[in-house]
């Protein structure tokens, strides 16, 4: 775990959960991460926020996978502050 609103799963000092992500970021941001290499085989490795999301498989860079995601980007504890739409991203 880390402060700046980022928070990480490590093993023996490497990027590692099984279920669920292993970084997450305040505004939603995630990662999935298995034995030190970006992986997830059921979605998308990288969420982001803006609908720029990545998959990963072993390590190794398989697409990009964008404009699905209109969700609401998250500021921490205090809630959404913004939606993502493919128009763009509206801030509060």
């Amino acid at each position: 775990m880390q402060n700046l609103g980022l928070c990480e799963w490590r093993v023996n000092g490497i990027l590692h959960r099984v279920n669920g992500p292993a970084r997450l970021g305040y505004n939603g941001y995630a990662e999935w991460w298995l034995n030190g290499l970006r992986h997830r085989v059921d979605g998308p490795a990288v969420v982001a926020c803006n609908g720029h999301n990545q998959r990963w498989i072993d390590g190794r860079y398989v697409e990009a996978v964008s404009g699905s995601h209109q969700g609401k980007c998250w500021c921490g504890v205090r809630g959404p502050c913004g939606t993502y739409r493919p128009e763009g991203v509206e801030g509060w």
